[in-house]
């Protein structure tokens, strides 16, 4: 099976739908990983069947959904919270599936208080409660569910660390797995292909963006940063090669379609290294 590269379309914001189609088929990109934006115009959950058929047309796959913020925080120590919060995450489920995504990405906690090591065992318990939930519906939906690793920024945020994730979707049922997000492993002070090791056949989808690894959340361009990009494809290769692979890079204060174009060349260079 041929690898393919996809990318975040978080990369350009609230753009209008159509437009995302257009700049990501003129560079070639056969794969996209879709959120959920507030403008009609970007939202493609406005009309699911021309969203489809705009995909279609242009050859792009959307296998990944990526859960909205506002479902992020399901682990919150006040229940009212909480609830809305998985309501807000539930609520991506059926979109998901009627856009004909098969793995939906979800947080696992949010970092709206401070994180203490004290209340780690009770912040995973609540994180798996909701999970358990959110991992429900999506089977009735036919969905898988990838439990994403969290950057920590110096705290004791449960998550972290593949074997936390683990612990959290462990016994979930054969449906929920893990997406390593590279950039949030380097952050941590982890080797990024040690973690798709640990993930094992749980890896459902990778996260593809770089940091300089002091801490900090930075959805870098791969090669910018101190991720070993060799090591982190030669572990996907050998341990899930069939995971979804989606570079999910920022603009920063730059031009969005300047960093499409270094994306398109850099997946061009890693096929083509793959393919030697």
């Amino acid at each position: 099976m041929a690898t393919i590269y996809g990318m975040s379309a978080s990369l350009f914001g609230e753009i209008p739908f159509r437009d995302l189609v257009q700049k990501l088929s003129a560079n070639g990109w056969q794969q996209v990983e879709l959120g959920f934006l507030s403008i009609p115009e970007a939202d493609w959950r406005t009309d699911i069947p021309r969203a489809r058929q705009l995909l279609d047309e242009a050859g792009i796959a959307v296998p990944s959904v990526h859960i909205a913020s506002a479902g992020w925080n399901v682990a919150d120590p006040e229940e009212s919270v909480r609830e809305i919060a998985l309501a807000q995450a539930m609520n991506c489920l059926a979109p998901a599936a009627a856009l004909g995504a098969r793995v939906v990405i979800s947080h696992h906690n949010a970092p709206r208080i401070p994180f203490v090591a004290e209340g780690r065992a009770a912040s995973m318990a609540r994180s798996r409660k909701s999970l358990k939930k959110l991992a429900d519906h999506a089977a009735t939906l036919g969905l898988q569910l990838a439990v994403e690793n969290l950057p920590q920024r110096h705290t004791p945020r449960p998550g972290g660390p593949i074997e936390d994730v683990l612990e959290i979707i462990d016994g979930l049922g054969d449906h929920v797995g893990i997406c390593v997000d590279a950039g949030h492993s380097n952050a941590n002070g982890r080797d990024a292909a040690d973690e798709v090791r640990a993930a094992g056949d749980r890896l459902l989808a990778v996260h593809i963006q770089d940091s300089d690894g002091l801490g900090q959340d930075q959805h870098l361009l791969p090669g910018t940063g101190t991720t070993d990009w060799r090591r982190f494809i030669a572990a996907l290769d050998e341990c899930a090669p069939t995971c979804i692979r989606t570079f999910e890079v920022g603009a920063k204060d730059g031009n969005p379609d300047d960093v499409l174009a270094q994306l398109t060349s850099l997946r061009e260079d890693w096929l083509a290294r793959q393919n030697h």
